[in-house]
């Protein structure tokens, strides 16, 4: 069954590099063998070119001392999801993403193949591109993206009626 979770990683999310440290985490050639990668809210182009855009939305809206960026994974079950290749893996992650370009969010995503599961990697820029309000990231927004994720995943019929989606939510830094 799949798992769905907001991860917060042991960098410093104030460091002056945390969002491209998290950015070239996630855009590891070694991790994203079949190119598989995307997003909402910026133009796709070389890592730094990528990074780059994020940084710009931060200092638009002068949010240089707010923790720019929330990190959610979602993993694919090598035993229940057995037959998910990782261009259904981006077909989802597309999906799941939209709620966060919907709310004009700048997002980006990579499907990770170098494990012995499919997993996708969603970093989510937390200054909204159009007011430079911050995400709101309480329990109720993380269950609304969870109903989201769910809603995409019975579309794949990878949602099992009795097997509830693991979710995991870390405390807040």
């Amino acid at each position: 069954m799949a798992i769905f979770k907001q991860v917060e990683s042991g960098i410093n999310p104030y460091a002056e590099d945390y969002m491209a440290t998290k950015i070239a985490y996630i855009l590891r050639p070694e991790a994203i063998l079949s190119n598989y990668w995307g997003g909402y809210g910026f133009v796709k182009g070389t890592l730094q070119e990528v990074t780059e855009q994020f940084y710009i939305v931060r200092n638009l809206y002068h949010k240089s001392n707010y923790i720019p960026l929330r990190h959610f994974v979602l993993s694919f079950d090598p035993y229940y999801e057995y037959d998910i290749t990782p261009f259904q893996a981006y077909q989802i992650a597309k999906k799941v993403c939209k709620i966060f370009a919907d709310a004009q969010y700048q997002v980006i995503f990579s499907v990770h193949e170098n494990t012995n599961h499919l997993h996708v990697h969603i970093l989510v820029n937390t200054i909204d591109l159009t007011n430079g309000m911050l995400y709101n990231c309480d329990m109720h927004n993380f269950y609304a993206v969870r109903d989201h994720v769910k809603f995409v995943l019975q579309s794949y019929r990878l949602w099992y009626g009795n097997h509830p989606l693991l979710l995991h939510k870390q405390p807040f830094l």
